[in-house]
């Protein structure tokens, strides 16, 4: 899950644009040096006439007049009223529907001059309908490990001696890359109150390419040397039909099937790809309770729906049975988001700061999820013993106990010491049940941004921190011991930066925002680390255009 702290969806902070897109020579009428002193030489005539008149009759009247020309001096024009078309309006009966929809455009334009939106806590006017398209690129790079420390995307299981000499050592290789495309629709409701929904879509592609990294010559030797229990003949070798064919294997190879013989653990999954796939829905209302033109104030409050999908038990990431990510939590949640806005006075009528902050808290509750696949059908515990077997997806019974087969492999005993298997390679054959429990918990997200609006495009510049409890598992011991061990689900923080900036199209008579954004991560625990993270946000808006095309 990525965390935008851009959004570039606030009607209010492209209005701006009006006023800021006008030179302040544009205020006042452009006149030649001819012109001006034409001009000087009138208001002379004027002034003389003005006084002629004066001396010849002193009425009260004449001075109401004059004191009404001087008010009509005083009174200036709202850059809005530069950028109007300029001529007599015509009546509404003759104007074609390109006049109709402009007029209208301006006079919505005054009307949210009027209403001086800013910052990430203003709502849609009342009557406003707002689609939002949101689209992102991410690439997964790395990982930051539980103690903060920066590592490969998923790290190497190393199991070593009690010297601490790696044994054997597993990369499974993964990588992939992914696109979100997030549909937001909005309404307002009032001009402090809106209702929205939101319909997440997402594209993932993954892939593992498993391969040995560290294997002790030791070992190796007892691997090739494997035999079936009980087996006597010249065709008992464990992972070939001779000794030929078993020298022959790789050391992955070789150690693939090891753990899917051996160990009754099944070969992960190479690939996955997954096309426009639903993530969660979420769904609520916001609420700017509190506005003044320097600070203001929202309330968000939403329900979260389980209509993403977890990934499947026996190609996912998370048992390492495969690449395969969830795309939802599988569960039910609320949440709330408090917003602040705080406007820095203006110090140049072209420029507009405001800090922002928001903190998001939510919780999600329990839900049920499958366990992994047991070979041979559910419930039915079985051997791994033939080579027609290998790849079948699922657990099966291991071949040896671990203890046991430490003990029939001295050798082998002897490097491993106090080296556990049954931790990692435990027996999830005998599982009870279909489902196990799983509550993904507390989840705190806080951002802080800075946006600036310079004749009329808005610059933020943000930082967010995430942080996601370690979800809860309930179910069979041996399978919540496996999970555990493997280190892939823990409490999450991440720590992010971005920058965006966004155009609105309003001058063109198109009420239309677009907005782009750059994330990238700088921190975090238990975190997949995805750069070239890319978001293109556009923003379009519908008013009642009954009020622009019908009659009057």
């Amino acid at each position: 899950m990525s965390m935008s702290v851009l959004d570039g969806s606030k009607l209010g902070a492209g209005i701006l644009i009006v006023q800021l897109l006008i030179p302040q020579s544009a205020l006042a009428e452009s006149k030649s040096p001819e012109a001006e002193n034409q001009t000087v030489i009138q208001q002379n005539n004027a002034d003389q006439k003005t006084d002629k008149d004066k001396n010849q009759t002193d009425k009260p009247a004449d001075e109401g007049k004059t004191k009404k020309k001087k008010v009509e001096k005083k009174k200036s024009q709202s850059p809005l009223d530069i950028l109007k078309p300029s001529g007599e309006k015509k009546p509404r009966s003759e104007q074609s529907l390109w006049e109709r929809y402009t007029s209208f455009w301006w006079s919505e334009l005054d009307r949210l001059e009027q209403m001086d939106l800013y910052g990430v806590t203003s709502q849609l006017p009342k009557g406003y309908f707002k689609v939002k398209y949101e689209y992102s690129y991410i690439n997964a790079a790395s990982r930051w490990t539980n103690d903060y420390k920066k590592t490969q995307l998923i790290p190497p299981v190393f199991f070593s001696d009690s010297a601490g000499n790696p044994i054997v050592g597993l990369d499974l290789g993964g990588s992939g890359y992914g696109e979100g495309h997030y549909f937001q629709f909005s309404y307002g409701i009032t001009d402090a109150l809106d209702f929205y929904f939101e319909l997440p879509m997402q594209t993932v592609h993954t892939k593992l390419r498993p391969k040995v990294v560290a294997l002790d010559p030791g070992l190796e030797m007892i691997l090739r040397s494997l035999r079936r229990p009980g087996c006597s003949g010249s065709r008992c070798w464990l992972f070939g039909n001779s000794q030929a064919q078993v020298n022959s294997l790789d050391q992955t190879e070789l150690f693939m099937r090891f753990m899917e013989m051996v160990l009754g653990r099944p070969r992960p999954g190479s690939d996955y790809n997954g096309y426009m796939q639903l993530a969660d829905i979420n769904t609520g209302f916001s609420w700017n309770y509190f506005r003044t033109p320097y600070f203001s104030a929202a309330l968000t409050g939403r329900v979260h729906f389980p209509s993403g999908q977890f990934a499947d038990p026996d190609n996912t990431i998370t048992f390492a049975t495969g690449p395969e990510l969830d795309r939802g939590t599988g569960s039910y949640g609320v949440s709330a988001t408090f917003g602040f806005d705080v406007r820095l006075p203006r110090f140049w009528k072209y420029l507009d700061i405001v800090f922002s902050s928001e903190t998001t808290v939510g919780y999600l509750f329990e839900s049920k999820h499958e366990y992994p696949s047991v070979f041979g059908g559910r419930g039915t515990p079985k051997y791994r013993d033939s080579l027609d077997e290998l790849g079948t997806k699922g657990f099966s019974k291991p071949l040896y106990d671990s203890q046991d087969f430490l003990d029939s492999n001295p050798l082998f005993k002897s490097m491993a010491g106090d080296l556990n298997l049954g931790l990692y390679f435990p027996d999830l054959s005998g599982i009870k049940g279909k489902t196990y429990k799983y509550v993904p918990g507390t989840n705190v997200n806080f951002t802080l941004q800075m946006g600036v609006t310079l004749f009329g495009v808005g610059l933020k510049f943000g930082y967010g921190h995430l942080y996601n409890q370690e979800p809860v598992l309930i179910g069979d011991p041996n399978f919540v011991s496996m999970v555990k061990n493997l280190e892939i689900l823990g409490d999450m923080e991440a720590d992010e930066l971005q920058v965006g900036i966004s155009i609105p199209l309003y001058l063109l008579y198109i009420p239309v925002e677009i907005a782009y954004g750059y994330q990238w991560n700088i921190g975090g625990r238990n975190l997949i680390v995805f750069d070239n993270h890319h978001i293109i946000t556009i923003n379009g808006y519908l008013v009642d255009l009954f009020r622009a095309f019908g009659d009057d």
